[in-house]
């Protein structure tokens, strides 16, 4: 009779060591996030206080996507081999120089420097973590169902990202009151409020790259020297690629999802990118109060944690149709950015903006579950980072056929462009099939 209470005993166990696994991962994602996010809401703002054009501004997004694209490939190999805890230590101490130069830049090659070191930040930390995470859990318990768990982390990322993007629209008003001298200076390239959150978002990556130092257990590589595992790496890298080509040649639900990323990255560039010259532009937000542009972004996270606790009722509600909740969500960003587009109301402008963050996060989750389901859990952190190269070619396309379009004719006609682009992929989504393999969740 102790079997069952054997069995008891040993789910419990690994109940409390997945619970405990989420909690340091979110954390982690959290503070990095947040870190990341602080300036978001002001970055236009700020490198135009240091000279820049939206050109210039332009330029270095573009640098920075094609930083991301070029380099996610080799670094999600690296991250197999290496270590996953290692590239991600490795991605946040890039991920805070390229905060420090950023502090100091005051022209437009001090920001492709910044835009060049935050990229290969950012490809490192590309999929490295969750990797280990997804692993984690697999390793705990094979038969855990992954989508609630990664909806709750990506919820905690966007409650991040708001709060992020809320408070660093917020500090440099509350920084231009406590010491007004510094808005004289900022035309100058010298110190200003807007710098003080850049040097703030330095401090957290700090802060995280400590944290994720004492919180992510990874075991040990095999009496071997990093640098030998870096040299592995580098040298597997050529057939790991060919593996990935023929993971992906030989799966047409894993093309249509990658094409579907695609799609998502140049959406990413036309909302990201332009909103806050089309909300000022058209709406006369900004000046001296900045608050305003957080309100609106931290709305956008809002939104898109909305959308995340939403996923799973709304894919019940479907039938647990994947390619059914795609198809809603992508009519919905269609529908709300053509309207926004053309949008004269500007509170009416901002809740259509926050509408396409619900629509796209609401399909986040799932999309996530069933990317990780068609991956091998040996190439995982590769086949992420392919998915986030397919993000980021679609985000440096879309920036430079967006920014052209925008440029001759209107940021409303750039948007008009992308809805259509987005009703032509629902074919692609309609097809989209996911294997009934996995229980309602634990």
């Amino acid at each position: 009779m102790s079997f069952p209470m054997d069995s008891i005993s040993t789910t419990v166990s690994a109940h409390q060591r997945l619970r405990q696994l989420e909690r340091r991962y979110g954390l982690v994602v959290m503070l990095n996030w947040f870190a990341a996010t602080l300036p978001s809401a002001v970055i236009v703002l700020y490198a135009q206080s240091r000279g820049l054009t939206l050109a210039n501004i332009g330029l270095y997004v573009a640098v920075y996507s094609a930083t991301v694209a070029l380099l996610d490939l080799p670094t999600g190999n690296l991250a197999d081999v290496v270590g996953r805890k290692r590239v991600a230590l490795a991605s946040y101490s890039l991920a805070a120089l390229a905060r420090l130069i950023l502090l100091f830049a005051v022209s437009l090659p001090g920001f492709i420097c910044f835009a060049v070191v935050w990229g290969l930040a950012r490809a490192l930390g590309s999929g490295a973590l969750e990797a280990w995470f997804v692993s984690s859990v697999r390793e705990i318990d094979p038969e855990a169902n992954l989508q609630p768990r990664l909806a709750r982390i990506n919820t905690r990322e966007l409650l991040a990202i708001s709060a992020g993007s809320l408070i660093g629209a917020a500090l440099p008003t509350l920084m231009g009151k406590l010491a007004p001298l510094w808005i004289q200076q900022t035309s100058s390239g010298a110190w200003s409020p807007l710098a003080g959150v850049v040097a703030c978002s330095l401090l957290l990556h700090l802060a995280t790259l400590g944290v994720t130092w004492r919180v992510v257990h990874e075991p040990p590589l095999s009496h071997r020297s990093v640098l030998s595992a870096l040299q592995q790496g580098f040298r597997s890298l050529p057939s790991a690629l060919r593996e990935a080509g023929r993971t992906i040649g030989s799966d047409r639900l894993l093309l249509r999802l990658l094409t579907l990323e695609l799609v998502t990255g140049l959406m990413l560039a036309a909302s990201e990118t332009y909103w806050q010259p089309f909300f000022a532009t058209r709406f006369g937000l900004g000046g001296p109060n900045t608050v305003v542009f957080g309100v609106l972004l931290g709305g956008c996270f809002l939104a898109g944690t909305l959308g995340n606790i939403c996923a799973g009722p709304l894919i019940g509600w479907l039938g647990g149709r994947v390619g059914r909740l795609g198809m809603l969500t992508q009519v919905v960003q269609a529908g709300a950015l053509l309207t926004l587009a053309w949008q004269g109301s500007v509170w009416l402008a901002a809740g259509l903006f926050w509408l396409t963050y619900f629509a796209r996060t609401a399909f986040s989750s799932p999309f996530m579950t069933l990317y990780n389901g068609q991956v091998p859990d040996g190439r995982r952190s590769l086949m992420l980072s392919v998915l986030s190269v397919a993000m980021f070619v679609g985000v440096s396309v879309g920036n430079l056929v967006l920014g052209a379009v925008s440029s001759r004719w209107s940021i409303s006609w750039a948007w008009t462009l992308m809805a259509g682009v987005l009703l032509l992929s629902i074919p692609v989504v309609a097809r989209l099939r996911q294997p009934e393999t996995q229980s309602a969740g634990r």
